[in-house]
């Protein structure tokens, strides 16, 4: 379904490759625009964009990272990136015997590739959030306490190295929905 793959041609060529850990990580916060009846407004609340990385060298990983498609559905690109710098990184214990492939194809089977983001494109924290409580129910995140730290890290938002931005620009977690690939082709 809508996960994309930049450039196509990793599709193939990430698919046996091991995983050697996953981690999870806030690119700099910034203000967005929020939606409401009136239309869009500015609002001092800031946020940040999470993807999901999957290391495969000390100094690369192939990121996740969910991008809002048409009709606010989520498309998760798969690219291959060098390790950059973010306001929050949370590191996360996995079996070895996983691999690139196997990590997305439990997201497909999962439908964790079928999601809505709330209105005005938000709700990536929440898929975080579900998509972590996946990876480890299936055994492929071992240590529940490092879960539940990425978990609370997703509940705010981060201006710096384990810094949050101030209460006051703090913006709740919204909420979007997962849904059946087959009854959504019709409303797209």
């Amino acid at each position: 379904m809508p996960i994309q793959y930049n450039p196509q041609s990793l599709e193939d060529s990430v698919a046996p490759i091991p995983a050697l850990s996953i981690y999870i990580s806030a690119d700099p916060s910034r203000k967005g625009p929020i939606s409401s009846q009136a239309g869009n407004v500015t609002s001092p609340e800031k946020r940040n964009n999470w993807s999901l990385h999957i290391s495969i060298n000390n100094a690369e990983s192939i990121q996740l990272d969910t991008i809002v498609g048409p009709g606010d559905v989520l498309l998760l690109e798969v690219s291959h990136q060098p390790d950059r710098g973010s306001v929050k990184r949370i590191d996360l214990s996995i079996p070895t015997e996983l691999s690139v492939e196997s990590i997305i194809t439990v997201l497909r089977k999962h439908k964790h590739d079928c999601y809505r983001f709330a209105p005005g494109g938000r709700g990536t924290r929440h898929w975080m959030k579900t998509t972590l409580a996946l990876l480890f129910s299936v055994g492929y995140l071992l240590d529940e306490y490092e879960v539940q730290q990425a978990k609370k890290a997703l509940e705010e938002v981060w201006a710096g190295q384990d810094q949050p931005v101030a209460s006051k620009e703090q913006a709740q977690m919204e909420i979007g929905t997962f849904f059946d690939p087959d009854e959504a082709d019709s409303n797209l």
